[in-house]
C-alpha cells in the first residue's frame, strides 16, 4: 500500500527529530543546565530548597502507558504523588503553578519536568529535556537544563519559546483544549502530525510486546 501524505510528513518530521531533537535540546551547557549522559540520573541542583524530583531516563516511558494523562495535546504525569493537583492546574481556565514532580511530554523526543524551588529562577524551575526513545523501551537523555542554551528542533531556545506564555500559565504553552492560546509561538507542526508521533512512540512497541508476552 502506498504511504499517505500524512505518513510521509510524519516520517520526515521524525527524521528531523532524530537529527535535531524536535522541540528538544542540543546543548546541556549554560545557566540552569544539568549534565546528563545516557541513562545516568540528572544531577540535582544545589539551589533547590525542600521538595524536588530528579528524573532519570527510566522515568521517560511510553506515552501510551496508563500513568500518563492527556490534557489538550500533551501527556502529563506526576512522580511525587501530586496528580490531582497537577490535573487541576492543567485543566484550569485561570492557570496556576504546576506541582513539583510534574512531567509533560508533547512528543516522544522532548519533555519538561517541574523541579524543586530554586532549581532555575529563569525557567520557573522547569527542566527541559531532549530525548532519544528506542524500540527496546528505553530512553536516552541527550541533553537537559533550565537555561537558554537548551535548543529546540528549530534551533530556538526552549526557554525562550516557553517564556512567551502569559505569567499565569507557568511557562506551559498548550491549553486544555489542544490549542495555543497561552501566548507561545506556534510550532508550525499540524496537530495530526503531533498525534501521529505520539501514537508511534518507539518505546511503546517494547511495552506492548511485554504485555503480550504475559497474557498467555
Amino acid at each position: 500500500m502506498k504511504p499517505s501524505l500524512r505518513q510521509h510528513r510524519a516520517a520526515a518530521f521524525a527524521a528531523c527529530a532524530a537529527l535535531l531533537g524536535p522541540a528538544g535540546c542540543s546543548s546541556s551547557s549554560g545557566p540552569g543546565a544539568s549534565p546528563s549522559s545516557g541513562d545516568a540520573s540528572v544531577a540535582a541542583d544545589t539551589g533547590v530548597v525542600g521538595e524536588d524530583f530528579v528524573p532519570t531516563a527510566a522515568d521517560f516511558d511510553c506515552l501510551q502507558d496508563s500513568e500518563w494523562t492527556t490534557v489538550g495535546l500533551s501527556r502529563f504525569k506526576n512522580m511525587n504523588g501530586h496528580t490531582t493537583e497537577m490535573l487541576a492546574v492543567a485543566s484550569s481556565p485561570d492557570g496556576g503553578v504546576m506541582p513539583v514532580g510534574t512531567m509533560i511530554q508533547l512528543i516522544p523526543y522532548e519533555a519538561s519536568v517541574k523541579r524543586g524551588e530554586g532549581y532555575s529562577a529563569a525557567s520557573h524551575d522547569w527542566e527541559f529535556f531532549s530525548l532519544a526513545p528506542s524500540a527496546d523501551g528505553g530512553t536516552t537523555i541527550k541533553a537537559s537544563g533550565g537555561g537558554d542554551s537548551v535548543l529546540n528542533f528549530a534551533h530556538e531556545s526552549c526557554l525562550g519559546c516557553h517564556s512567551m506564555a502569559a505569567p499565569q500559565w507557568d511557562l506551559i504553552c498548550g491549553d486544555a483544549d489542544g490549542g495555543n492560546t497561552h501566548g507561545c509561538a506556534s510550532l508550525g507542526i499540524p496537530t495530526s502530525d503531533l498525534t501521529l508521533l505520539q501514537s508511534t512512540d518507539a518505546r511503546c512497541s517494547a511495552a506492548q510486546s511485554s504485555d503480550g508476552g504475559t497474557e498467555q
